[in-house]
């Protein structure tokens, strides 16, 4: 149905709009425009009626083995005694969404991990700040000193016990037995576990989760357009943020606006509006239609829309590439307005 993500990999056999569908695979690579999709070549003679949700068709389907190429598919469709060939252009995904189509009927080719989306899932990875990391292998590197630490006392315990035996006590045990040395080295262990800086981590812990509410009040990262701020997801690598100095990305749009404004319209090298550095943008998505501020102000140009401004100008005559027509400009503002049709087409 419209709207509803496709369980399984499925080959288009029937639509709503006749030959066509159309899909969504935003959560696949990302692309929000709607793709076409298309029952296979002269499949709809075996349709009866293309509007209605069921028919009765027996046959069977040949594909490749699955593949993680989201745009490559090859196969063919055996039905009625004959042969149609699929491609990519009967695919629908898993994951990608129905759009623009009351409801489609298909055939499944691939389920659970032989489907496209899965071969292309990749296990999801824990994010470590490099103070995370360096942090980890120095209490690596103590726990380790403490063990050996706590090694060496041991054996100068066992060596003084062997040494000094007028000072031995009955109910301290035997200093050489295995089960004294075993609670002696487990009691250095716990004198010595002030080593490892627990206390440290919790207060990084404290401090990130202070970093995000600063990071959330930060009025520079407001968007008006949007009414909302920054939300911080996860406190792991806070630290990583303030030392971003470049983004790349795969295409406009993605981290940017794509906003072109018209500041100014060279005609026969007379020039309408302001090239000027310093003129803002105005216009945004919050004003309406009627309240748009326009960035392209021109008095001459206005002047002359309204037949106000004389200057003729020389005439200029436009000839097609044919030869057959042609068009007689006989002042600037003839064609000022000429070009300004072909802008508005």
């Amino acid at each position: 149905m419209n709207n509803d993500t496709f369980p399984a990999d499925l080959i288009l056999l029937k639509s709503s709009g006749g030959l066509n569908a159309f899909i969504q695979t935003s959560s696949l690579d990302g692309e929000k425009n709607l793709k076409k999709r298309s029952i296979p070549n002269n499949f709809e003679e075996l349709l009866s009626n293309p509007d209605e949700k069921d028919f009765h068709l027996i046959g069977k389907v040949v594909s490749e083995h699955p593949t993680i190429d989201l745009y490559s598919f090859r196969g063919k469709l055996v039905a009625g005694g004959n042969q149609y060939r699929l491609d990519v252009k009967q695919l629908l995904l898993k994951g990608s969404a129905l759009k623009n189509t009351e409801w489609v009927l298909g055939v499944v080719i691939y389920t659970g991990k032989d489907t496209k989306l899965m071969m292309n899932s990749q296990k999801s990875r824990v994010k470590r700040s490099h103070v995370e990391k360096a942090l980890n292998t120095i209490i690596f590197l103590i726990l380790c000193a403490q063990i050996v630490l706590c090694g060496i006392l041991v054996l100068i315990t066992g060596v003084h016990d062997v040494l000094d035996t007028t000072n031995q006590d009955s109910y301290l045990g035997n200093g050489n037995s295995d089960e004294t040395l075993y609670y002696t080295y487990f009691s250095y262990f716990l004198l010595l576990n002030t080593m490892i800086p627990i206390s440290l981590v919790i207060t990084l812990e404290i401090a990130k989760v202070f970093q995000s509410v600063f990071v959330m009040w930060d009025s520079t990262m407001f968007s008006l357009e949007d009414n909302a701020g920054c939300n911080v997801s996860s406190t792991t690598i806070n630290e990583e943020f303030g030392q971003v100095k470049y983004i790349f990305s795969d295409k406009t749009g993605t981290l940017t606006q794509n906003i072109m404004e018209f500041r100014a319209l060279c005609v026969e090298e007379e020039v309408y509006g302001s090239i000027d550095e310093h003129l803002q943008r105005k216009a945004s998505r919050l004003e309406s239609v009627s309240e748009v501020e326009y960035t392209f102000k021109s008095h001459r140009l206005d002047r002359l829309l309204d037949d106000e401004d004389c200057d003729e100008g020389d005439p200029l005559r436009i000839a097609s590439l044919s030869g057959r027509e042609e068009l007689l400009l006989e002042n600037n503002r003839a064609k000022l307005l000429e070009v300004l049709k072909l802008l508005a087409l």
